[in-house]
């Protein structure tokens, strides 16, 4: 299983606590940080909850996420979905925007992929996907490393329009830790 709480240089990857709601909703009610993300408009207090509920009683076997946390104050979010082998895995993660262009949601990405593959000796490759338009989240998967292997047309519906998704990933041979 991977652990329960990743420490890196500056941020907290902790399990997600109820008593988060009024962080989550500090940044998820900001227009920017919904724009490529399947959530509700507006995001209410109701939804953070809802998220937080489903957070907290998620399979951390097979489903772990994190609370990203810096000085005490969630600021996002991190998760890895596993195969039923533990052969692949599915990142996907969101920072708040006032912290955007610090390098914090590549440092929290860097952490879970380490732990992945320090944990899972079958695990081969890490993949995840973005709106082509989201740019920082293109960067942050190419600054842990992963390569860019195709580009679905029409691949999901959100927020009212079909959204173009560029697909990444990086296996186990090419994963640098120290990179």
């Amino acid at each position: 299983m991977m652990p329960e709480e990743i420490h890196t240089a500056r941020l907290v990857l902790r399990p997600y606590r109820l008593l988060d709601v009024p962080d989550v909703l500090k940044y998820a009610t900001h227009a920017e940080w919904a724009r490529f993300l399947p959530v509700p408009r507006p995001y209410t207090e109701r939804d953070a909850l809802d998220f937080l509920t489903r957070s907290t009683q998620a399979d951390r076997n097979t489903h772990p996420n994190w609370a990203i946390t810096l000085q005490a104050r969630v600021i996002g979010g991190i998760d890895i979905l596993f195969t039923p082998d533990f052969r692949v895995g599915q990142i996907g993660y969101s920072i708040a925007p006032d912290t955007w262009n610090q390098g914090l949601c590549t440092e929290a990405a860097k952490s879970v992929v380490g732990a992945a593959f320090a944990h899972f000796a079958t695990l081969t490759t890490i993949r995840s996907h973005a709106d082509r338009r989201n740019t920082a989240s293109i960067r942050v998967m190419q600054k842990v490393g992963m390569k860019y292997d195709d580009g679905v047309k029409t691949n999901r519906f959100i927020n009212g329009e079909f959204v173009d998704d560029e697909h990444y990933s990086l296996s186990r041979q090419e994963w640098n830790p120290g990179g």
